[in-house]
């Protein structure tokens, strides 16, 4: 089992700050006070950390990396690339598989899949700079948000209203961003090349259960949505933390 104090000690944050304009004028300014007061203590780990923290509360017996899954069928049986003949069998199967989940088209073949909702994103990690807190800046079709992480980086997301499959690099959003405000083209101007990764971004419609025989299908690969929305990667955690206590 793994303690909240692990985490708490990673770094300790507040609550994001609020929504500026590309100008910089405040659109929202939120109680940072209030945020704790309801919603408790928040605090940032990179992604990276937070996996390593959850694999290392397993057995390393129990992982098998480098399996590819084929097929799962509501029996609990798995089919994949791995020993015991690429077939494997449990009272109970979780796939958490994500947004091209396996596991959900089994289950659900003739349910519709990803659906592009209009906008790509990228994501990188800045060399440490002071920022003013966790700050999201809204623009015409495009949006900037910085996070402070505890060893002083700083955590960038952007999105931009783009058709699917189009590519940009660090350049062109130098140029896209280069009259928003400060630190936004600093933190650009920082990054390196290799730190950036573009994704396009897509939802999944709902299906009417998460649930089909001895399996069950959690995060992305059950109820995938948009980054605006900020509940992608909380959800699975949710999931899986509602489903332990029923």
């Amino acid at each position: 089992m793994i303690s909240g104090d692990f985490l708490r000690a990673g770094g300790l944050a507040d609550p994001p700050t609020g929504v500026r304009g590309a100008s910089g004028d405040w659109l929202i300014r939120n109680d940072i006070d209030g945020l704790k007061r309801r919603f408790g203590q928040w605090v940032t780990v990179h992604r990276a950390d937070l996996i390593d923290l959850l694999r290392s509360a397993v057995p390393a017996q129990a992982l098998r990396p480098g399996i590819h899954v084929h097929q799962v069928r509501p029996d609990g049986t798995v089919l994949h690339n791995g020993g015991t003949g690429g077939t494997s069998t449990a009272d109970l199967v979780v796939g958490a598989d994500g947004l091209h989940s396996v596991t959900r088209r089994s289950l659900w073949p003739h349910a519709p899949g990803p659906r592009y909702v209009g906008y790509t994103t990228w994501r990188l990690i800045a060399p440490p700079q002071p920022v003013e807190g966790s700050v999201e800046t809204w623009g015409r079709g495009e949006r900037f948000g910085h996070v402070p992480m505890p060893d002083g980086r700083v955590y960038c997301y952007l999105m931009a209203n783009a058709p699917a499959a189009s590519r940009s690099g660090l350049a062109e959003l130098r140029e896209r961003f280069a009259r928003w405000h400060d630190p936004i083209p600093a933190l650009l101007a920082s990054a390196r090349e290799d730190t950036v990764l573009q994704h396009d971004t897509y939802e999944l419609p709902n299906l009417r259960t998460y649930v089909r025989g001895k399996v069950a299908v959690l995060g992305d690969a059950a109820h995938a949505m948009a980054p605006n929305l900020r509940q992608g990667a909380r959800q699975a955690l949710e999931d899986a933390a509602y489903s332990w206590t029923i």
